[in-house]
């Protein structure tokens, strides 16, 4: 016999499980068309339902940067435009407010990344890919940040260079290295990204004049937070982690250098093209 309240009670079970499905069906809803046929092109699937979790974060948070990047460019355009008018304070309150949600949200991209890759390496999907391109547009997606911090970023990438990776998974190691560098990096200062070619083998490098890294700590900035001690420096963000899976399962490495006062410097290396380096597909 059902009892009062049964009913209503039985309705909010019922949606309590079908939130987490909702919740998916909302975030996939979200994706543009192009997006959507670019995730199922890239990933080999036939509809959204076949793609993993890794497969959906790796879009999502790709693309995510893009619109966050326009928004904070525009409220960086807005600031200096009202730092000239008197009587302007409140905007200049809101484009400080929008600049720090900005901040906030490239660390819940980071988060979102970490949840998904923590449990192990990344899926890939290789082709034939031409790096310049991948890497310019990532440090396009940050001159925003770089402008509202007054940083300098600089570029100098070789042209022509193939690689077999992952397109969305190499801008996401690009993405992840230059963040960093923002974050860590003082008003006025310089970030350099450098590209370069050797034989069989090409070398990313990031360089920052920030607050540098203690030389203990230059291998555990790329650990797994749960397995990071507690001296370990938490002012370094997941996404070197995240980059070290992806460039490893590329045949690639991943490290970095720095004096421990000031400045640090990523270097990824990739195989290039022309190397015919077994893929590493996992």
């Amino acid at each position: 016999m059902a009892l009062p309240g049964d009913g209503a009670d039985a309705n909010a079970g019922a949606s309590a499980m079908r939130a987490p499905d909702d919740a998916l069906t909302r975030l996939v809803d979200m994706l543009t068309q192009e997006h959507r046929a670019r995730a199922l092109t890239s990933m080999n699937a036939s509809t959204l339902a076949e793609l993993n979790a890794h497969d959906l974060v790796a879009i999502i948070t790709h693309d995510l940067l893009t619109p966050l990047s326009a928004m904070t460019g525009a409220a960086v355009r807005i600031r200096e435009t009202a730092a000239a008018i008197a009587g302007a304070a409140d905007v200049l309150s809101w484009t400080d407010a929008l600049l720090r949600s900005g901040e906030d949200m490239r660390s819940l991209i980071g988060a979102l990344e970490f949840g998904a890759f923590d449990e192990g390496a990344p899926r890939l999907t290789r082709t034939r890919q031409r790096l310049g391109p991948i890497l310019h547009k990532a440090v396009d997606a940050f001159l925003p940040f770089a402008v509202a911090k007054s940083i300098v970023l600089s570029r100098d990438v070789a042209d022509g260079v193939d690689v077999d990776g992952d397109e969305a998974r190499l801008a996401q190691v690009m993405l992840n290295v230059v963040d960093n560098a923002i974050k860590f990096t003082a008003r006025d200062g310089i970030i350099r990204v450098r590209m370069s070619v050797a034989e069989e083998e090409c070398t990313v490098a990031v360089a920052d004049t920030g607050v540098g890294i203690p030389r203990g700590n230059l291998c555990a900035v790329f650990a797994s937070a749960r397995h990071r001690s507690a001296e370990d420096p938490a002012r370094r963000p997941v996404g070197l982690y995240v980059s070290r899976l992806i460039v490893e399962a590329h045949g690639g490495s991943i490290w970095a250098e720095s004096d421990g006062r000031s400045g640090t410097t990523i270097y990824f290396t990739l195989p290039t093209a022309s190397s015919g380096a077994p893929p590493a597909c996992r």
